[in-house]
């Protein structure tokens, strides 16, 4: 007889207010932003006996369940690259490695070609936190006591803003965010990479795909020609189970396409565009896998 899989929906809505400062060059500038807190929210729902919650706090109790909404505070986002392909990594094991490093740099035109004018400087990218709390360590929980749950994460963006007029010359930056996120399981050292998501185009219909790499003094910034393509937004990608009654460590890291970010793109960001995406958990009694 067949069933059918059970499943929860657990919606984050991040909205980022990204604001430049201007530099003398024509820039990866320094970045200043703040996440509009009223709007900022993670909400879940339950759905018959398979469901999952969110917690800030590693001994909430399952059986109990913990928030069903939350806030990220204000954090800082800006333009940068990984420095390798992400991917799944073990801290002291094997594959060894580290969380995701990301590189800045700032950029100078010269003829009508950007060029880096210094090696990359290590940057953070935005991780999800809670500001009343004060903590940055998020847990989905899974509240089923007899049955482990498979989630399976999406990220949904704002559609492309087409350039208006100079098909050349970019309206906002909403183009530019990526959103990556990898999962713990408790009492281990492995972080699994769910993947990285993106607008798959520009605003003028180019291709979009995440760049990474080493930041040179003096290259071009097409020198950075290492790539993979996003997830498209809406998609589902990666799986991690959870166990009964136990949780899962979630890490959410959002930058803009530091490639992208010349001059003009500085700007826009000077006017404080809004930059939204939605983050989903959909959790299920059987694998999709």
């Amino acid at each position: 007889m067949k069933t059918k899989s059970l499943f929860i929906s657990t919606i984050a809505m991040v909205v980022l207010l990204v604001v430049a400062l201007a530099t003398g060059t024509f820039a990866w500038y320094s970045a200043q932003s703040q996440v509009t807190a009223n709007t900022a929210q993670i909400t879940t729902a339950a759905v018959t006996n398979a469901s999952i919650n969110l917690t800030w706090n590693v001994n909430a109790d399952p059986a109990v369940g913990d928030l069903t909404s939350t806030t990220f505070g204000a954090k800082q986002i800006g333009p940068m690259i990984p420095t390798s392909k992400l991917a799944d990594y073990v801290t002291g094991g094997t594959p060894s490695g580290t969380p995701p490093v990301f590189t800045t740099a700032t950029i100078e035109n010269i003829s009508g070609t950007n060029y880096f004018t210094d090696n990359g400087t290590p940057v953070n990218a935005w991780e999800e936190t809670d500001v009343t709390l004060a903590l940055n360590s998020l847990y989905i929980m899974n509240l089923n006591p007899s049955s482990e749950v498979y989630v399976r994460p999406s990220v949904t963006f704002s559609d492309p803003t087409a350039y208006a007029g100079d098909p050349a010359k970019p309206v906002n930056n909403f183009d530019l965010l990526r959103v990556a996120i990898y999962s713990q399981e408790l009492g281990t050292n492995s972080y699994q990479y769910m993947g990285t998501w993106g607008p798959s185009t520009l605003g003028n219909a180019a291709p979009n795909p995440v760049f990474y790499g080493t930041i040179s003094d003096g290259a071009a910034t097409t020198s950075i020609s290492t790539s993979y393509s996003p997830t498209a937004s809406g998609a589902q990608d990666g799986e991690f189970v959870i166990g009964p009654y136990e949780k899962v460590q979630i890490y959410i890291y959002a930058w803009l396409e530091g490639t992208k970010l010349d001059n003009d793109r500085s700007m826009l960001s000077l006017e404080g565009s809004e930059v939204v995406f939605g983050v989903v958990f959909d959790a299920t009694t059987t694998s999709s896998l």
